[in-house]
């Protein structure tokens, strides 16, 4: 029977082109020596640490990232470009999580991962919309799965609609798991002729 997928979510998985510089690596150790106790783990004081001098061009790899995001999915009819709003720091102890959340007042958010191993690291996408007739699978399929692991490594950057419910399961390893992560939104005029869509961003 054939069977065609309708509304997919877009994630983007691409690697960095480059390793970390090693005044990067010292950065975001340095980092860690302020950073807060957050839900499960630990967060970074600066919540706009891509505006930092340091992360000049790793922000550059990033937002060359998005462009790509929003030209391909989107595929804007009008002029907009997509920024970088907010960008923090994370980092999992062993033993350490991420509990369920979304993005609020972000369009598309990612994660830039500066140490983590494909082997033990994974993000975690939930399904949250609401099923009208719950029918237990015998097995799951891309249809009635309502969870997708995606397996991350160390210069892997991910996007991900910032609506998307997503969390990190309790890291198993002997290591510190340290992300970048960042919120982004559209500028621009949207203009939808007589739709009473219009908007000035």
């Amino acid at each position: 029977m054939p069977i065609v997928d309708i509304f997919p979510t877009a994630v983007s998985i691409s690697q960095m082109p480059r390793n970390f510089h090693q005044g990067e690596l010292e950065f975001f150790d340095n980092e860690k020596t302020t950073a807060m106790q957050n839900i499960g783990n630990l967060m970074g004081d600066d919540q706009y640490v891509l505006d930092r001098p340091e992360m000049t061009n790793i922000r550059t790899i990033v937002q060359n990232e998005l462009d790509n995001y929003l030209k391909k999915v989107y595929s804007p009819k009008n002029n907009l470009t997509i920024e970088i709003t907010q960008s923090w720091l994370s980092w999992l102890d062993p033993g350490q999580y991420f509990h369920e959340h979304q993005h609020q007042n972000s369009l598309v958010s990612g994660c830039l991962y500066i140490n983590a191993n494909r082997n033990y690291d994974a993000i975690i996408f939930h399904k949250k919309e609401f099923q009208q007739i719950y029918i237990p699978a015998g097995s799951d399929n891309q249809w009635n799965t309502t969870m997708a692991t995606c397996p991350v490594n160390t210069g892997d950057i991910v996007l991900f609609p910032s609506k998307i419910t997503h969390s990190v399961a309790p890291t198993r390893n002997n290591y510190t798991r340290t992300t970048l992560a960042f919120n982004s939104f559209v500028r621009g005029e949207i203009r939808e002729g007589r739709h009473l869509l219009d908007l000035s961003l």
